[in-house]
């Protein structure tokens, strides 16, 4: 959606926050606005966006034949209607959408979470937590968008749907609202206008530097979060990330820190850890809670306690917290136990799409393993080919075997991924290549045996596919004879052939 109307508010350029130039600018008044030409409509203002789809800077003079009475750009353009200047059209298409809508989030209290992993986590911990204390809140991630109104997430998001939705969680009666704000949403200003109590920045890594063109770039990108706070908002930090706490130094607004290694004002300690589950302290300046949480790992007490530290930002006392993150069940393919009977072998199935991601499951199931370690790594679409090397070094790292395979939505580019996986080893004997999917779980559930681990690491898209082939490999025994099958190759030999 591009086209944003209010026909009972009239908003005025010079109210919003971002400086904006032009003749007449203080008598000038709309009610209406659009960033798409074709859905310009007659006294709509005209914002000119220069973004991924094309320049709107070209299509002004189609705009103002769609009946646009006005045009907010970048740079002069001699047209007949006023032009009004800014240096940033993206960002002050958000506020005017915002405004539009009546600032919603100044009637929420409103909660932004940015990282590189486990940014879904943390929002649906939160969402448990204020729940079970009685809250009203609505959540917005990737997988479950803020869906008030029956709208469908747009790939990308854009600045009138934000606005809208959050104009009816306030219309709904809504108290609070979780938003899982993505790097490149940041960087693109999909957010903006937006208005946060908390800013949760978790653990920066690399693992998005090619989304932004370099890690520095990717910082900035994820530091704008910060940028949506209000005057009296206070910033969550993980103290253990090294990048977050050279940011601590710099910060203009209150903040407090969690970690589990580094000193921080939340800080949590494992008690007990089993394959499935762990038992955890949770210390908050004087008081202490213990707290059974459903998945194994530091990466998962660590999301724990920025909805901890969250919560407590938002006034939750630590005993409902302690409810919430009990009552948490993690959505499905999250380090998720596979209960099957045909290997002694315990499966997971985890979406770690991305390094950072594998890297914390494997070490987490290595720890757990009484057994050997393998996995089957099905190559994503999302990564890039850094991504995919990296993810062979962690392969051949930590598990004991592997078996590449290559997801429904990359078999076209099948040999290009499998290659670039195999760049991140430093001997690629070992482990084979499989490309179909149901032969590649049969081979992994053929090597484990008793007291081993078996990780499955995709995307969530294959989640339910890997299931059904799970579930058939349990019932019909492994064979490699039959020859009409796809290849199942050692790397160095898949090198050779390729």
């Amino acid at each position: 959606m591009h086209q944003l109307s209010s026909p009972h508010r009239r908003i005025r350029l010079k109210d919003l926050p971002t400086k904006i130039q032009g003749s007449g600018i203080d008598r000038f008044e709309f009610h209406s606005c659009s960033s798409d030409w074709k859905l310009c409509q007659p006294n709509d203002l005209y914002v000119a966006i220069d973004q991924a789809q094309g320049d709107g800077h070209d299509h002004v003079r189609q705009a103002i034949d769609q009946g646009a009475q006005a045009i907010l750009a970048e740079r002069i353009i001699p047209v007949d209607v006023p032009v009004f200047l800014t240096s940033d059209t993206r960002e002050a298409f958000g506020h005017i959408c915002h405004q539009l809508c009546d600032h919603p989030t100044r009637s929420l209290q409103s909660v932004g979470v940015t990282g590189t992993s486990g940014k879904s986590t943390v929002v649906e911990m939160l969402d448990t937590i204020l729940n079970s204390a009685g809250k009203n809140p609505l959540r917005a991630t990737r997988q479950d968008w803020l869906r008030v109104s029956g709208q469908k997430t747009l790939d990308p998001i854009t600045s009138p749907q934000v606005s809208v939705a959050l104009s009816d969680a306030v219309a709904m009666g809504k108290s609070h609202v979780i938003l899982e704000m993505h790097s490149e949403e940041l960087a693109r200003r999909a957010w903006s206008g937006v208005q946060l109590d908390v800013a949760v920045l978790t653990a920066l890594k690399a693992d998005f530097r090619d989304l932004h063109g370099s890690f520095d770039n990717y910082l900035r990108a994820s530091e704008r979060l910060l940028d949506h706070l209000k005057d009296t908002g206070l910033a969550v930090i993980d103290a253990d990330d090294p990048q977050l706490r050279k940011l601590l130094d710099k910060l203009p607004y209150p903040a407090l820190t969690y970690g589990i290694k580094h000193e921080a004002e939340i800080m949590g300690e494992v008690l007990e850890e089993s394959p499935t589950d762990q038992l955890v302290m949770i210390h908050a300046g004087c008081d202490t809670i213990p707290v059974q949480l459903a998945r194994p790992g530091q990466h998962f007490l660590s999301n724990a306690l920025a909805a901890t530290t969250s919560a407590l930002a938002v006034g939750v006392e630590l005993v409902e917290i302690q409810k919430g993150l009990e009552a948490y069940k993690p959505a499905a393919g999250i380090l998720e136990p596979i209960p099957q009977s045909r290997t002694s072998a315990q499966v997971y199935f985890d979406q770690a799409v991305f390094p950072d991601r594998l890297r914390a499951t494997l070490s987490t199931l290595r720890k757990q393993a009484t057994g050997k370690l393998w996995c089957l790594l099905e190559v994503s679409e999302k990564l890039t080919s850094r991504h995919r090397a990296t993810m062979g070094s962690l392969l051949e790292t930590h598990a004991h075997g592997a078996a590449i395979s290559v997801a429904p939505n990359v078999a076209e580019v099948g040999f290009e991924a499998i290659h670039d996986v195999m760049d991140g080893y430093d001997n690629a004997g070992r482990d084979m290549v499989i490309p179909q999917l149901a032969r590649a779980v049969d081979w992994v559930l053929a090597q484990a045996g008793r007291g081993d681990t078996i990780l499955v690491a995709a995307d969530a898209s294959s989640y339910s596919e890997t299931l059904a082939e799970l579930s058939r490999s349990i019932a019909a025994p492994f064979s490699d004879e039959n020859p009409e099958a796809p290849m199942t190759l050692r790397l160095d030999d898949y090198r050779n052939d390729h």
